[in-house]
């Protein structure tokens, strides 16, 4: 007969960063409490199982560590998600662990991740490029003739705020 120890704790759950930016890699670590046998450990993207690696998705292999003083095993597994526009649902990507021993115990947890949305300027001032000259440590920035024009005009204005606010 085959006795199974079963902890009543909860997988915890490491992850970094909890905000990304799209393109960005969330790193994330489940750990199951001991247990004997040893918990099995499932990851979930948005409440849909990662079977397999893909493109976007790197699984490390799973780690067993074992307390001999007790007799149980912890089970730990690594996941690294390189962040695409339809992981994001509403701005939240959800990450869950699930362990379980056979059909005996099962416990997860969850985290979400929030979508770092960089606020962008309004172009009022038309394009822009910027460029970094090692010769001269200057930087030379190119603006359209429409900013350029803008730019010049508004130098007029306060060119003449000061000269009439002297006088």
């Amino acid at each position: 007969m085959v006795v199974a120890e079963l902890s009543s704790d909860e997988p915890v759950m490491n992850i970094q960063p909890d905000r990304v930016e799209i393109g960005s890699i969330i790193k994330a670590e489940c750990s199951s409490p001991g247990s004997n046998p040893p918990a099995n450990l499932t990851w979930f993207l948005n409440d849909e199982q990662i079977i397999e690696e893909n493109e976007s998705v790197k699984i490390y292999p799973i780690q067993l560590y074992t307390d001999t003083a007790l007799g149980l095993h912890s089970s730990k597994v690594k996941i690294e998600v390189t962040t695409n526009r339809s992981h994001f649902i509403n701005g939240i990507l959800l990450l869950k662990c699930e362990a379980n021993v056979f059909n005996l115990w099962n416990k997860s947890v969850e985290i979400p991740v929030a979508e770092y949305v960089v606020q962008q300027l309004a172009p009022a001032l038309g394009s822009m490029s910027s460029q970094h000259s090692q010769i001269n440590n200057q930087e030379t920035v190119t603006l359209s003739q429409a900013s350029y024009n803008a730019v010049h005009n508004f130098f007029h204005i306060v060119i003449l705020c000061i000269i009439f606010s002297s006088r």
